[in-house]
């Protein structure tokens, strides 16, 4: 008896928390009836929902599908995967002259690590180690061409759902097998003498982008401001305005047009500077033409990288990579058609999600047609946090005040900082938060929180009061 009494003593104390919370939750929510609002929050440890709010409405999640894009990769490809870059070469070596009477190959694998990140802040750093391993061969010059097999994914870089008028966005960059910079480069504007053009530079400096400058160097700081477009179907950007000729150099990121040349250029010009030279011209391919091609090197780099940064740092163009990486590893191709619907099969088959309640475009959010239910969303993380990749999958969240995170200015003051472990999502008129947070009592609760129709700041706002809550009364 003593025993059934101390359970329906906690049974009675868990009832009347959550009935508190439920109160709370929903006397501020009906704050924003104006807004199209979904909300589910489960228990932590039994997935029971304790609150929800148009909870099977279909909602634009935003980022918030990188959940289910970088969860899918885990299943699929598994956390020991690694992205393979291979490198051949075929003809013979004249030591003589240290010259290679044949050609050059690099197979792309879809790594989006080929960047500065991970290198100390050199972007060259691989296309200078494979230079040295040419060089171990005898090799200083290649009489033949470059050849760069882009066959692992589709020739389709942008998705055809992506706003046209951000093409130049570096957010919105082409998706290739072979990336170089995150298929972004760099644009240096600084002031030159009053009334003149203002200077810029382009790095990588051999990227085929073709610059019109139409930026003055202005007396007045007040009219210090730069535009960037590009045309949807040339290399051509313009950039215009005016910059204060007492200005720092202002950087801009721009995406590329054509990920492969790009690579090949870039990877081109790094040999020349470690004294070695291909003749030849580039030539991309799907597949390599047939011949005696030897395997010299192959660059590896892990999955959870590339996860981690797509999670912490909300990374459209790491996320569309490991899309077509599942897709091409499962279906022969990597394509967004092929990755939708893998991912549409997880949620489905593994989660085992309504597939009704989702429409999945792409796999960064960038796409307005994408559509989630916070349910499906919470499903999702309860589904990955109980695998056996649960404890990693939340490592690759952001904490809320972790530096250089999406959550870093978010409930950063005590008692809330550190108690949120979430991703976030935004989109013009679309907000949104999901991820696990623990309350002043020490429960656990998994959350997703969906914002659509209201302006970007307020959807954060209103999301952090809900959290505010969980935390203070769950």
């Amino acid at each position: 008896m003593k025993k059934l009494a101390i359970a329906t003593t906690i049974l009675l104390s868990h009832i009347q928390l959550f009935a508190g919370v439920r109160s709370a939750l929903y006397n501020e929510i009906k704050k924003y009836s104006k807004y199209r609002v979904g909300i589910t929050i489960l228990e932590f440890d039994t997935g029971k929902e304790i609150f929800s709010y148009n909870a099977n409405r279909k909602l634009i999640p935003a980022s918030n599908i990188k959940i289910v894009t970088t969860a899918a990769a885990l299943e699929y490809l598994g956390a020991g995967y690694l992205f393979k870059t291979r490198f051949f070469v075929r003809g013979w070596i004249n030591r003589k002259t240290s010259t290679l009477h044949g050609d050059i190959a690099i197979r792309g694998g879809g790594d989006p690590t080929f960047d500065g990140r991970f290198y100390d802040g050199d972007s060259s750093f691989i296309f200078k180690k494979w230079a040295k391993e040419i060089k171990k061969l005898g090799i200083k010059r290649v009489k033949g061409s470059l050849f760069l097999e882009w066959g692992f994914f589709d020739s389709q870089f942008i998705h055809p759902d992506w706003p046209k008028d951000q093409l130049h966005k570096w957010y919105q960059a082409p998706i290739a097998s072979l990336s170089f910079m995150n298929n972004v480069a760099l644009i240096k504007v600084r002031g030159r003498k009053i009334g003149r053009k203002a200077y810029i530079e382009v790095t990588p400096t051999n990227t085929n982008l073709r610059i019109n400058n139409f930026v003055t160097t202005t007396r007045s700081s007040k009219y210090h401001r730069i535009a960037i477009s590009r045309d949807r179907k040339t290399r051509s950007i313009r950039v215009w305005g005016r910059f204060y000729w007492r200005a720092e150099p202002m950087i801009i990121p721009v995406a590329i047009y054509n990920p492969i040349t790009f690579f090949g250029n870039s990877l081109i010009n790094d040999w020349e500077n470690e004294g070695l030279t291909v003749e030849g011209r580039i030539k991309p391919v799907f597949r390599l033409p047939s011949g005696v091609w030897r395997e010299i090197y192959t660059h590896k780099s892990p999955l959870i990288l590339a996860l981690e940064i797509t999670n912490k740092r909300s990374h459209n163009f790491y996320a569309e990579m490991i899309l077509k990486t599942i897709a091409a590893n499962y279906c022969g191709i990597g394509n967004w058609h092929n990755g939708r619907k893998l991912l549409e099969q997880f949620l489905v088959e593994r989660v085992g999600i309504s597939k009704n309640s989702f429409n999945i475009r792409d796999g960064s959010g960038m796409s307005k047609k994408n559509k989630l239910t916070a349910k499906s969303i919470a499903e999702t993380l309860y589904h990955v946090i109980r695998s056996k990749n649960g404890k990693l999958f939340l490592s690759l969240l952001p904490r809320n005040g972790e530096i250089d995170t999406t959550l870093q200015k978010r409930l950063k003051e005590p008692p809330y900082k550190y108690r949120v472990l979430g991703k976030t999502g935004t989109l013009g008129g679309v907000s949104s938060l999901s991820g696990v947070a623990k309350s002043l009592s020490g429960k656990r609760y998994i959350f997703a929180i969906i914002i659509n129709g209201a302006p970007t700041w307020r959807g954060k706002v209103i999301e952090d009061k809900i959290l505010r809550i969980l935390i203070e009364k769950g």
